[in-house]
C-alpha cells in the first residue's frame, strides 16, 4: 500500500449559484500545502525537506488534514461541494447499476475541480453541470494523462466492469456529522437534480439529492456514505444509533479481548462481559414480512416450500427441531428471512429477485411468492441453488449475519446428532454470556483479526449488552454501556462508525467481482460535539490507534479532514496540512504559528481568529464596563460601579493575575492618585 493519498484542491472559479458557495469565493482553496496556485495553475512546491518521518508521523498509510475558522467562515460550505462533486461522478458511473431503491441524482448547477493524489499520480474530478470527467493527469505538465470517464448521456459507454478496475484509483467518501443543524436533507431541495431515464437526462422538481448518500443498500458501490442516517427533517434516531454503535463496539471490545491487544477504545474503561438475551419476536417479524398474503409461522411449512428448500440448500433443515426447539426456529426464521432481505436490497444480488418480487421490484416486501408458498418450477429452483451457493461463497458484510445465524444453526444439529448435553441451548433461551458461547458453539477459536470475530458473535435474534469495568472506581457494579456519559458515547458511537463502514469496504473489495475502494477518505465535521476538551485532546490519538490496532492500515490508505473548533484537535495537526478560513476567503498565509505541539492560547489566538479575547464574553464585557468608569472622572458610573463595588470585583472577581494587576493599578491611580 501508499500512504499518500491526499486530497489537493478544489477549484470553484467557475461555479456560479450562491445557493453552493455560500460565503465561499471563485478561488481555488488548496487543502495540502505542498501544492500552491501560480499563473491560475495548481503546481507543487519544492518538497526536497520532506522526509519519512513527516509522510508517516500518524503511521503507515494515514494522512490528516483540517479545515478551520469561525462560523459561517465556509468550512461546511466546503464540505458539501466535495459531497456533491463525489455525488455527480457516482450518478454518472452508476447510471445503469444504482438501487431504484434509493436513486441517485445529478445535481445540474455545480461547477467544481476537486484535485486528489493516489502516490505520485495526480487526478481531478470535473462537474460542469451535465458533463462530468474523471482524469488522470501531469501538474507539471498542465496535461492530461487519461480520460478515465467522460459523461455521455445519449449512448452509455462505461461498463461496470470497468468500474471495478478503474476503482483502485479512485476513493471512498465517509463522513460523520451529528450537529443536528447539518445535513438535512429538505434544505437541498431548491438544488435544481436529473434523473435518468430511456436515454436521457430529466430535470425532477422537489428532490434532494441527499438522502441517497445516507443509505448503503447498493453494497457500497456509490463511493460515499453520510452517517448518522437522518430522516428528511434531519432528524437523528438516537436509540437506534446506539443499538447499533452497541453491535458494532461488542465485536471491536472482543476482538481486542481475544487477540491480546493491550490498548482500548477510550482510557479507563475495559471489558468486563458481553451478554446477550433472546428476542423471539424479532425473527419472527422478518419471516413475517416476506409471507405475502400468508401468515402462516415457518412450524407450519409444507414440505414442498420455498423455506424448507431455503433451509435444505444450506444443509440446516429439521423438522422435529423446527416443531421443538424455540431457538432452533427462531434461527431459521431469520435464516429464511435474511436470505430475501439480501436479494431484496442489494444490487449485487438482483438477478434473483423474480425469484420472489413482483416486476423484479426492489421496492421492499412488494412479494409476488411468500417464503411458506409453494415451490416455484424447475428452472426457479436451479436459480434458488445458484443463489444459495453465491450466499455461502460471499465472505463480504453482506453475509456476515448469515455466517452467525448458520455457526449457531450447525451447533444445535452437531448436538442433535452427537447426543451431546444441549442443557445450555435451554439456558441461552434467557441470558448467557459470550464467553460461554464462544466456547460452546466455536470452541473457542484462535480470533486473528476483527473480520473473524465478527463471524463469531450470536446472530441478530439475541439483544446485545456491553458491560465494562472502570478504573479505580469505588464502585463494585460493572457499568452498562448504555450507562456512560453522552460524551464517552460519542467517542465511541463516532469510533466505531468509522471502523464499522472501514470493515465492510475491507470485505467488498476481497469479492474479485466487486468494486473495490482501497484509498478511503473520512471526513469528520464539528467532531468534538459532545467531547470534554481532554477528549478533545485523545481524539486523533484513539482514531489512529484504532485504524493500526484492528489492521485496517495494511488494508487501505487513510486521508483524514477535519473541520473542527477545537484547538486540542488542531494541536495534533502540521500547519502545512490545515486550511484556515475567514469570511469565505482562504487566509493560510498570514498564520505564523505552528499548532502542531503549540500552546492553546496562541492557537486560538490566530488559528480560530479570536481577536476579542479568550475569556466569555459576559465578563470581558463587564471589564470593558469597569475600564470606562476607571478611566472617568465620576465617582459613580452609569453602570452602576461604585469604588467599593470596583475594589471587590478586581479583588475578589478576576481570573487572570495580569488583567487584576492592570485593574487594580487603575483603580488606584483614579482613587489614590
Amino acid at each position: 500500500m501508499n500512504n499518500s493519498f491526499s486530497l489537493l484542491a478544489l477549484d470553484l472559479r467557475q461555479q456560479a449559484s450562491n445557493h453552493i458557495l455560500k460565503t465561499l469565493k471563485n478561488t481555488i482553496y488548496v487543502f495540502d500545502r505542498r501544492y500552491r496556485v501560480v499563473d491560475d495553475q495548481i503546481v507543487l512546491q519544492n518538497t526536497s525537506n520532506d522526509n519519512d518521518f513527516f509522510i508517516d508521523l500518524y503511521g503507515k498509510n494515514i494522512n490528516i488534514q483540517a479545515i478551520v475558522g469561525k462560523n459561517g467562515s465556509g468550512k461546511s460550505s466546503l464540505l458539501d461541494i466535495i459531497y456533491r462533486v463525489i455525488n455527480n461522478l457516482s450518478f454518472s458511473l452508476l447510471t445503469k447499476t444504482q438501487s431504484q431503491l434509493t436513486p441517485l441524482f445529478l445535481i445540474n448547477d455545480l461547477y467544481a475541480d476537486l484535485y486528489y493524489s493516489v502516490g505520485s499520480q495526480t487526478y481531478t474530478i470535473s462537474c460542469k453541470g451535465e458533463q462530468i470527467e474523471w482524469r488522470k493527469v501531469d501538474l507539471l505538465k498542465h496535461t492530461v494523462i487519461e480520460t478515465l470517464y467522460l459523461s455521455t448521456w445519449t449512448k452509455e459507454k462505461f461498463e461496470f466492469k470497468t468500474l471495478i478496475e478503474k476503482s483502485k484509483e479512485l476513493f471512498y467518501v465517509i463522513v460523520t456529522n451529528y450537529s443536528p443543524q447539518s445535513l438535512v436533507s429538505n434544505e437541498y431541495k431548491a438544488e435544481k437534480v436529473s434523473f435518468y431515464y430511456q436515454g436521457k437526462l430529466r430535470e425532477r422538481r422537489d428532490a434532494s439529492w441527499m438522502p441517497s448518500l445516507f443509505h448503503k443498500n447498493d453494497g457500497y458501490l456509490t463511493p460515499i456514505c453520510l452517517a448518522p442516517y437522518r430522516e428528511d427533517n434531519g432528524a437523528i434516531n438516537i436509540s437506534k444509533e446506539l443499538r447499533l454503535t452497541t453491535y458494532r463496539l461488542s465485536s471491536i471490545f472482543l476482538y481486542y479481548e481475544y487477540s491480546g491487544k493491550k490498548d482500548t477504545l477510550i482510557d479507563n474503561y475495559s471489558l468486563c462481559d458481553i451478554r446477550y438475551e433472546f428476542r423471539p419476536t424479532f425473527s419472527k417479524e422478518k419471516f413475517q414480512n416476506y409471507n405475502g398474503e400468508s401468515r402462516k409461522p415457518i412450524t407450519y411449512v409444507s414440505n414442498k416450500s420455498i423455506a424448507k428448500l431455503i433451509l435444505e440448500l444450506f444443509g440446516v433443515y429439521d423438522g422435529i427441531l423446527l416443531n421443538r426447539h424455540k431457538i432452533y426456529r427462531s434461527c431459521c426464521e431469520y435464516l429464511t428471512a435474511k436470505v430475501l432481505t439480501i436479494v431484496d436490497t442489494y444490487q449485487s444480488y438482483a438477478r434473483y429477485r423474480k425469484l420472489f418480487f413482483k416486476n423484479n421490484s426492489t421496492t421492499k416486501y412488494d412479494v409476488q411468492i411468500s417464503i411458506s408458498g409453494a415451490l416455484p418450477p424447475p428452472a426457479n429452483q436451479e436459480l434458488l441453488r445458484k443463489l444459495i451457493e453465491q450466499l455461502i461463497k460471499d465472505k463480504s458484510h453482506i453475509t456476515i449475519k448469515l455466517r452467525q445465524v448458520l455457526g449457531l444453526l450447525q451447533y444445535i444439529l452437531k448436538c442433535k446428532k452427537q447426543n451431546m448435553d444441549d442443557s445450555w441451548l435451554t439456558a441461552i433461551s434467557t441470558d448467557f454470556s459470550f464467553k460461554t458461547y464462544i466456547e460452546e458453539v466455536h470452541n473457542n477459536p484462535t480470533v486473528d483479526s476483527i473480520e473473524s470475530m465478527q463471524a463469531l458473535l450470536p446472530p441478530p435474534i439475541f439483544d446485545v449488552k456491553i458491560f465494562l469495568n472502570k478504573e479505580n472506581s469505588k464502585k463494585e457494579d460493572n457499568i452498562l454501556l448504555c450507562d456512560l456519559s453522552s460524551g464517552e458515547k460519542q467517542m465511541l458511537c463516532v469510533l466505531s462508525t468509522l471502523v464499522y463502514h472501514v470493515l465492510n469496504l475491507i470485505s467488498i473489495a476481497k469479492e474479485t467481482d466487486r468494486v473495490s475502494y482501497r484509498n478511503i477518505m473520512i471526513m469528520l465535521d464539528e467532531v468534538e460535539i459532545c467531547f470534554h476538551p481532554d477528549y478533545q485532546r485523545q481524539f486523533i490519538t484513539r482514531l489512529v490507534t484504532a485504524l493500526h490496532n484492528l489492521g485496517l492500515t495494511k488494508e487501505c490508505a487513510f486521508y483524514i479532514l477535519l473541520a473542527t473548533h477545537s484547538p486540542f484537535i488542531l494541536s495534533d495537526i502540521c500547519q502545512r496540512n490545515i486550511l484556515y478560513l475567514k469570511e469565505g476567503e482562504d487566509v493560510s498565509k498570514t498564520i505564523k504559528v505552528n499548532p502542531f505541539c503549540a500552546n492553546v492560547n496562541d492557537i486560538l489566538d490566530q488559528s480560530f481568529f479570536m481577536e476579542k479575547g479568550f475569556s466569555g464574553e459576559f465578563a470581558a464585557s463587564k471589564v470593558r464596563e469597569l475600564i470606562k468608569y476607571l478611566d472617568s472622572n465620576s465617582q459613580r458610573s452609569h453602570s452602576g460601579w461604585t469604588k467599593d463595588s470596583a475594589e471587590y470585583f478586581i479583588k475578589h472577581m478576576i481570573g487572570d493575575p495580569i488583567i487584576q494587576s492592570a485593574l487594580l493599578a487603575m483603580f488606584n491611580k483614579k482613587f489614590y492618585g
